[in-house]
């Protein structure tokens, strides 16, 4: 792949790795230099000309008295430069390749005393442009995306071989080994970014991608891209990751996609590329399983074609240099497997009441100690804290007759537990020690859709240019067990849900030259997404289908069966489908406006650029992970129950309570609101780029960017929490020490005081070209970047303004008690039945903050290529503690402000003044705001840091090219909820750290090797073999999963929180008492036998790096064009991803049993031992594109070209 190269009019290609200019998030370039006499005196006045070689257009300016001159906002493109003055021999450079938001500057342009010879035409050989910053970009032309093959269509996924760049599976949380998204499916939203992050920064939000100028982020999670970066679309994608110039929005990486163009000559194509199911090898998790490999397909027929527009019956264009088109259409047929689910479901037996041993034995082998085993005839057993009493007493109905055979009489069961068990899939697999599950499916999905995309180029004179685009998307896909994820032990969802999403961006981009010194560029840019969700069977997912009786807390319009949720593999499945359907659909709608205007000035030595920019991102969407049909969780027991206590225990085993309606846990929204935020972003910069010598180069400048608060489109406002106006006597229908703007006005929207006008980013950096021939080069620099965070750790502070309330089952009650209980107006509530709340912190003006510096030495080396080495560093402050890169973040614990202390729960119970009972205390009564369970303070108050040493060798010109990059890298910081008292235990490295990272990218033109038979030769010579290898190791355990390690006691041994350290705020960590990767065995990572009980006190927070498996892929592609004529080609292409069908060891995300201690209760004067023989031993292998991907995926292409 060809990076940063410099491609000259000889057809010789320099590979110069960040010897280019900087490449911002803006789509015009800069190319300056200085004009000299043989003596080396400057010469002014001299007339210099800029010619695009693909549209004839041309540009003139002419150089100051310094010699200087500038060409501002100059479109992406290949560019002969031509000097011409009285007195000396014309001078000619062809075949300048700028990309946007290049700042150039030419080497010492020497003009010869004009003799003989009529001009000097500079040979490719010193041509040379060295760099004049020292930003760290990179470039992937339109070329390296024809050479280099990707597995879907969305150029982004070559990010991967770049520099610096490493794979951050679901944001830096997952210990999966797979490329952290499915690239074999291509869709709006399916995109390289957010999947992996740049020198150490955040995966979502510290990237920004824009198209011809439109910002196409997802500004929902900051991530996923609003449309699909078609690589036969484009003519290049810039990417910059640090110390770039004030000029750019966004940061610290940005990357800019930029349209191909029409030229002065019709160009186009037509294509087809083609993978099918039947060509590639099985998946691991459907062999393992014995399940077949399931159909697939995926066709993508498209077309290009760009040239010069005319008018007919006149005169206008007929020099092909003024008006310019280029349109593109793809269609994406895609039918491919989801994901493949395990879990365990209910027996027949189990479903009738049988819990005997022979109903049982499917799914319960000799000695499973599994919940859903357990017998519901004899006494209580096991049970450990408050519910210890209960041992030894019979398992009786809830009327208390004793259950007998281990067989529940129809007599007793609940309807809503006989629905439910109808609304649940049945077994259709057989359960085995290889494949211990009863439910297997594996998913078929479709996902169908085409891009059409437009470019119309006018050059109205010398002075005035300008362009626009206008692109739409639309796609039509499916999902079978929930909106956007897969949870772990789910089963299929009996309706599927659908969505016709429709993109949209569009941009004008005007560009007026007042003079030599002087030029303005401006951009209007606007993107559009919807995506509205709807079920294709409402009746399937409807109560009434299934006869359940029971409509939960609220009597709303809610249809959908309750949702199930479970603690880990408890004999039911998880339906984790949301609400929100009884409203017709469940939609996300984004609108990102924008406008930037640029002014370059050049004075002197200088040139100095002044510029505003201005965006409005709006997210309007229905609000996600929340259940007007309510939740349910079923366990062994009731959660608060004891012995003596009112209400009935339960049975001891899950599905039998689900028969007797006797949940755990019950959850539920009156209605589930729409969300409309937005913000907006108003900036300006100033910059001055600096010749300080012939070698040196000095740029600085200032960027002032006010980059608003989310708003809530409707004034409403967000929910702020004042202590002092929190109530414990508050009754229902209140939300005592609440407050937001629409119902107090002196609250800003925002819910934030104070916001700053502008946030400052200074930036800075130098050039030193040593020899003056840009052979070696020597950068750095440091800048300050600031961006926003997703709308999702916002929202939630929306919800309590829209009048939605959500409750919680106060105490343990059975379906028909809850269907029954009413939250009335003036009713006192009891403690936590106001459930979770999200509100901002009304003093936090903050946002995420990037400081990012490298030190980088360049060297052109033999064989025209290119060696550098650099160090680079980034410190990012004011990190949003709700974020997903969060190991053990799954209750926002760094950010509840309704804490219990350690040691809180040895005291009594500060309401009903009880003897302190640790494992069964009433929690809700021991927290501050007793009301609440949890108070979710949204702050920007976390942070990481990234220091690494950055290696890479490029090689872009003959037949073998090749581009190498090795990073040794570290990226620390707060990694974990595990202790929200001390953030000093909670910093480590982050889950999406990986210390070493090679990825490289190579290519080899077999040549014209055969001279034998002319018809042989046109077959054998003439192949290109090109290929991409990533090899990144794995991630830390201890980052990407928390060092918890679900640590419990077996039988009645209770180890818990609570238990040893008093608070189930604070996670209990085992004790580390020798190394844990040492005496592995095989497949094993991590030694369990390292780690015991902590006490007194908790354990080791932070343990050593312990490192997950190496992530580990190749893809080869073998292509040949034909020449049919001069202007025609044809071309055959065979690609193979993960070409050695190599699936990765990982650990399982379907069952983290390999990732839990489990203690027995130790003898009197020994040492607990971690009794699960399998912690941390691997059984589970992905493929590199992840589960649902085949492990080798073969493709065809077909391209005719002229």
């Amino acid at each position: 792949m060809k990076f940063f190269g410099v491609k000259f009019g000889s057809g010789v290609v320099f590979g110069l790795i960040l010897l280019t200019g900087i490449a911002y998030g803006q789509m015009a370039a800069n190319l300056s230099g200085t004009v000299t006499d043989p003596s080396g005196a400057v010469v002014a006045n001299a007339t210099v000309t800029l010619q695009n070689q693909q549209t004839n257009d041309i540009r003139t300016s002419a150089t100051n008295s310094d010699g200087l001159f500038t060409f501002a906002a100059v479109n992406a493109g290949t560019y002969t430069l031509h000097v011409e003055v009285t007195g000396f021999a014309p001078w000619n450079l062809p075949g300048i390749q700028l990309n946007a938001g290049d700042q150039r500057t030419l080497s010492t342009i020497v003009l010869q005393v004009n003799t003989a010879a009529t001009q000097t035409t500079v040979s490719a050989e010193s041509a040379i442009i060295p760099p004049n910053n020292a930003s760290r970009s990179a470039l992937i032309s339109s070329e390296e995306m024809e050479k280099l093959a990707i597995v879907g269509r969305d150029a982004t996924e070559l990010l991967t071989i770049l520099p610096g760049m490493s794979i951050a599976s679901s944001g830096g949380v997952s210990l999966t080994n797979s490329s952290g998204y499915n690239p074999t499916v291509t869709g709006i939203g399916q995109t390289g970014v957010g999947n992996f992050t740049s020198n150490g920064g955040e995966p979502n939000g510290s990237a920004q991608t824009f198209l011809d100028g439109a910002s196409i982020v997802d500004p929902g999670n900051m991530g996923a891209g609003l449309q699909t970066l078609n690589p036969d679309m484009l003519s290049q994608v810039n990417v910059v990751s640090s110390t770039f110039g004030a000029n750019s929005p966004g940061g610290p990486m940005v990357i800019t996609a930029v349209s191909k163009a029409g030229a002065s000559q019709f160009h186009g194509e037509a294509y087809l590329y083609v993978r099918n199911q039947v060509f590639n090898s099985n998946s691991w998790g459907d062999n393992n399983t014995g399940t077949p490999k399931p159909p697939g397909s995926y066709y993508y027929p498209g077309g290009n074609i760009g040239g010069p527009i005319y008018i007919p019956h006149t005169r206008f264009n007929r020099a092909n240099s003024k008006l310019f088109f280029f349109v593109g259409y793809e269609n994406y047929q895609q039918t491919f497997p989801g994901p493949l689910l395990e879990t365990i479901v209910p027996t027949a037996g189990m479903r009738n009441g049988d819990f005997s041993p022979a109903s049982l034995a499917p799914i319960c082998p000799a000695g499973s100690h599994a919940v859903y085993c357990s017998p519901i005839t004899g006494t209580y057993a096991g049970l450990s804290g408050s519910q210890a009493a209960l041992n030894g007493t019979p398992i009786t109905l809830p009327s208390g007759v004793p259950i007998t055979g281990n067989v529940i009489p129809m007599s007793a069961m609940d309807p809503g537990g006989l629905a439910i068990m109808k609304f649940m899939a049945q077994p259709n697999a057989t359960y085995t020690a290889a494949s211990p599950y009863n439910y297997v499916n594996q998913l078929n999905y479709y996902q169908n859709g085409w891009l059409f995309h437009s470019r119309f180029d006018y050059s109205v004179g010398n002075n005035d240019k300008l362009f626009f685009t206008y692109n739409q998307q639309g796609e039509a896909d499916i999902n079978q067990v929930n909106e956007y994820w897969t949870p772990a032990n789910s089963a299929q969802y009996p309706s599927a849900i659908t969505a016709n999403d429709t993109s949209r961006t569009m941009t004008l981009n005007y560009v007026h030259i007042f003079g030599a010194t002087l030029t303005n560029e401006a951009i209007a840019s606007y993107a559009y997404f919807i995506q509205p969700f709807v079920l294709s069977n409402p009746t399937a997912a409807s109560r009434s289908t299934y006869g359940y009786p029971y409509s939960g807390y609220f009597a709303n319009n809610a249809f959908q069966m309750p949702s199930l949720s479970n603690w880990g593999n408890y004999g039911y499945p998880v339906y984790l489908m949301e609400g929100g359907f009884e409203n017709g659909s469940v939609f996300a709608k984004k609108v990102v406006p924008s406008f930037a205007d640029n002014l370059t000035w050049v004075k002197g030595a200088h040139t100095m650029m002044f510029g505003y920019y201005f965006m409005h991102s709006a997210n309007r969407q229905t609000s996600t992970g929340q259940y007007s049909q309510g939740q349910f969780t079923f366990g062994n027991a009731g959660s608060w129950v004891t012995a003596g206590s009112p209400y009935y225990p339960g049975t001891g085993n899950p599905i039998a309570n689900i028969l007797l309606g006797l949940p755990t846990s019950f959850t539920q929204s009156n209605t589930i609101p729409v969300t409309n935020l937005f913000y907006r972003t108003n900036a300006f910069y100033l910059q001055d780029q600096w010749q300080a010598t012939k070698k040196v180069t000095v740029t600085y400048g200032v960027r002032f960017d006010h980059i608003g608060p989310w708003l809530n489109a409707y004034n409403a406002g967000m929910a702020v929490f004042n202590p002092a106006a929190y109530t414990n006597a508050a009754t229902a229908g209140q939300l005592p020490g609440l407050t937001w703007h629409g119902i107090d006005p002196s609250v800003p929207n925002s819910g934030i005081y104070n916001y700053p006008w502008a946030f400052v980013s200074p930036r800075a950096g130098i050039a030193w070209d040593i020899f003056g021939n840009g052979k070696t080069v020597l950068r750095g620099g440091w800048g300050r970047y600031r961006y926003q965070d997703q709308y999702n750790e916002w929202a939630g502070a929306v919800t309590p303004t829209q009048g939605q309330v959500t409750r919680s089952s106060p105490f343990n009650q059975t379906l028909a008690q809850i269907n029954a209980y009413q939250f009335a107006a003036g009713q006192a509530l009891s403690p936590g039945s106001l459930g979770n709340v999200f509100v901002v912190d009304p003093s936090d003006t903050r946002r995420p903050l990037n400081d990012n510096y490298n030190f980088t030495i360049t060297q052109r080396a033999p064989g025209n290529s290119v060696a550098e080495i650099a160090y680079v560093g980034s410190r990012t402050r004011y990190m949003n503690n709700t974020e997903n890169y969060l190991a053990n973040n799954n209750n926002y614990g760094l950010a509840n402000i309704n804490l219990i202390g350690p040691g809180a729960l040895f005291l009594p119970d500060p309401v009903t003044g009880a003897a302190p009972n640790p494992a069964g205390a009433n929690t809700a009564n021991y927290r501050p705001y007793r009301l609440y369970n949890q108070i979710v303070l949204v702050n920007n108050n976390l942070w990481s840091n990234y220091n690494a040493l950055q290696a890479s060798w490029t090689k872009q010109t003959g037949r073998l090219t090749f581009q190498l990059s090795y990073t040794f890298s570290k990226v620390l910081g707060i990694n974990s909820a595990n202790d929200p008292f001390n953030f000093a235990n909670d910093y480590g490295p982050m889950g999406y750290d990986r210390t070493h990272v090679v990825n490289t990218a190579y290519s080899y033109d077999t040549g014209a090797w055969f001279h034998g038979n002319k018809f042989l030769g046109g077959v054998i010579n003439g192949w290109l073999i090109s290929g991409i290898t990533v090899w990144q190791s794995g991630v830390p355990v201890n980052g990407a999963a928390s060092t918890s390690f679900g640590i419990s006691g077996l039988g009645t041994y209770n180890l818990s929180n609570q238990v040893i350290l008093g608070t189930p705020d604070v996670a209990l960590v085992p004790l580390l008492t020798c190394s844990p990767t040492s005496n592995l065995g095989a497949h094993q990572y991590i030694n369990g036998g390292c780690f015991t009980v902590p006490g007194p006190g908790n354990g080791t927070y932070q343990d050593p790096y312990i490192s997950s498996p190496a992530f580990f892929n190749t893809n080869l592609s073998v292509q040949k064009t034909f020449s049919i004529t001069e202007r025609q080609k044809l071309q055959i292409r065979f690609s193979a991803f993960n070409v050695f069908n190599h699936p990765l060891w990982s650990f399982n995300p379907n069952n983290n049993s390999d990732l839990v201690l489990q203690f027995n209760a130790p003898a009197p004067g020994q040492i607990p031992v971690n009794a699960n023989s399998q912690f941390g031993v691997l059984n589970y292998k992905e493929s590199p594109q992840g589960a649902s991907a085949a492990n080798r995926t073969i493709e065809f292409a077909l391209k005719y070209m002229f």
